[in-house]
């Protein structure tokens, strides 16, 4: 056995092991003992220099000859054993790869400044090119005004170890995945951000957003805020005294892990949680909330959400009945839905298909029809605007619900602040008051209804008090035509 002189070398040596050591010197001296010199080559590695200090401390000046580059020629046959096993010690260290560094990010993201999408978001800003809005569904003037307001929530603090991600590029990245709605890996590619910081990104961004558009979403709290949404029911739509739609919105989502199939809606046969909201006459929500799980029955839905249970209550502070602009009949304050809600004196829906006998109640289902079509557009122009509901949400449910909420109060932001440019005018309900037809509309399909739930004698009363305001005094000159 042959001992090896650890001690003569370098101490980071002394990590080789024996076995290594002497495997080597056997290898050389079969592969070279017929010869009296031989040539040894050290790779070209950062320390190399230290290796050749080693080898010229274990090996005697006679043996070892004089080198050029990297090779040394040794006489093998005046080494002894333990000089012979010292070399192969240095040749093992010589030999090792250099141990990879651990770095907080990849190459790749170190070159973050230059090759993400921050430079394309400049070239937009500075060159005034619209393209800024297919990219983030905004203007450059309202990504700064948004940028603003979230900016000291989201924002980072450089540290000694590596650059924090700039505010403005948390807020674009989040942006753009609620606008294209893409894998965060396929996100990495044009931000150079790694798929698991742009996660942990967006949700802190979205939580953000609600918290700092708050303002944007609030139910009306006074009976004067109130009457201000009526008013403009009346004026846009020709319904007196509605103060907002009601109606959910399935959106689609992955499946949640263990979750059997409590998020299945077996009507669209897919995976979603509900979004409910009410929306004013502009296209705005006045209420917004998601979370309720898709297998729960529509007619249920309503009654499970705090929102209904306001309803239920009556504490929402609605005015008391009062007379219209056209006429002194008397009508209630009312919400107007779709078939699977339960009709009370302050939720109007549409007469059931058996109880169209007369043309007064078709009459009736068209104006309210109209009426409640705003949240049906709402809902459109929310898919249109953000392509994350244009495809399943690959997200756990409670996540999900905060990237919904948040393109909410983004659709209100842009609603209330750049409403020209945020909704394509084919996409708005305007109607022709001479035909009452809506442009870029299909007649709804609540127009004739399967409803089947009775309603209270109060509430009755009060859709039939609308039904005999449209055929009379709150009559329009195209509704015969197109209730006919």
């Amino acid at each position: 056995m042959v001992s090896i002189p650890l001690l003569r070398t370098h101490p980071p040596v002394a990590s080789c092991t024996t076995s290594v050591a002497i495997s080597l010197v056997g290898c050389t001296r079969r592969s070279c003992s017929p010869f009296d010199i031989i040539p040894l080559v050290l790779p070209p590695l950062d320390d190399q220099l230290f290796g050749r200090n080693i080898l010229r401390a274990v090996i005697p000046s006679p043996i070892l000859l004089p080198s050029h580059g990297s090779t040394f020629v040794i006489r093998l046959k005046m080494l002894s054993s333990e000089d012979l096993a010292s070399i192969a010690v240095a040749i093992v260290y010589c030999d090792e790869e250099p141990r990879k560094k651990r770095r907080w990010v990849k190459d790749c993201d170190r070159k973050r400044p230059h090759d993400s999408h921050v430079d394309l978001l400049n070239e937009f800003k500075f060159s005034g090119s619209r393209d800024i809005g297919q990219f983030i569904r905004m203007d450059s003037e309202s990504f700064g005004e948004l940028l603003e307001m979230v900016r000291p929530v989201i924002a980072k603090k450089n540290t000694v170890m590596r650059d924090a991600i700039p505010a403005s590029q948390r807020l674009s990245v989040t942006l753009r995945y609620l606008a294209t709605g893409s894998s965060f890996g396929d996100l990495k590619s044009s931000s150079a951000i790694s798929p698991q910081s742009i996660g942990q990104i967006v949700m802190e961004t979205c939580k953000a957003l609600i918290h700092c558009l708050k303002g944007y979403i609030q139910l009306p709290k006074t009976e004067e805020e109130w009457k201000g949404v009526a008013r403009g029911f009346e004026e846009r739509w020709n319904f007196p005294n509605c103060v907002g739609a009601i109606d959910g919105h399935h959106v689609e989502t992955k499946k949640p892990t263990l979750s059997g199939s409590s998020y299945h809606n077996d009507k669209y046969r897919f995976f979603s949680i509900v979004l409910l909201a009410l929306v004013n006459s502009k296209y705005e929500f006045l209420m917004a909330d998601a979370g309720i799980k898709g297998r729960v029955s529509d007619e249920d839905v309503f009654d499970e959400n705090a929102f209904g249970k306001l309803v239920e209550e009556r504490s929402l502070r609605l005015p008391e009945p009062q007379c219209s602009t056209y006429t002194d009949r008397k009508l209630p304050f009312v919400f107007v839905a779709g078939e699977p809600f339960t009709m009370t004196e302050n939720v109007l829906k549409a007469y059931a298909r058996s109880e169209l006998d007369a043309k007064k109640k078709r009459i009736f289902n068209r104006r309210l029809s109209r009426a409640r079509g705003v949240v049906e557009k709402a809902f459109g122009i929310l898919t249109h605007s953000f392509g994350v509901f244009q495809g399943p949400i690959n997200l756990a449910p409670e996540k999900a619900q905060v990237v919904i909420l948040a393109c909410c109060y983004l659709h209100n932001f842009l609603a209330m602040t750049k409403r020209s440019s945020y909704m394509d005018e084919s996409f708005l309900n305007e109607e022709n008051l001479d035909s009452g037809k809506i442009a870029g509309v299909h007649p709804i399909s609540f127009q004739k209804s399967n409803a089947s739930r009775n309603p209270t004698d109060i509430a009755g009363e009060a859709r039939d008090s609308y039904c005999d305001y449209f055929n009379n005094e709150g009559k329009v000159p195209w509704q015969d035509e197109c209730s006919s």
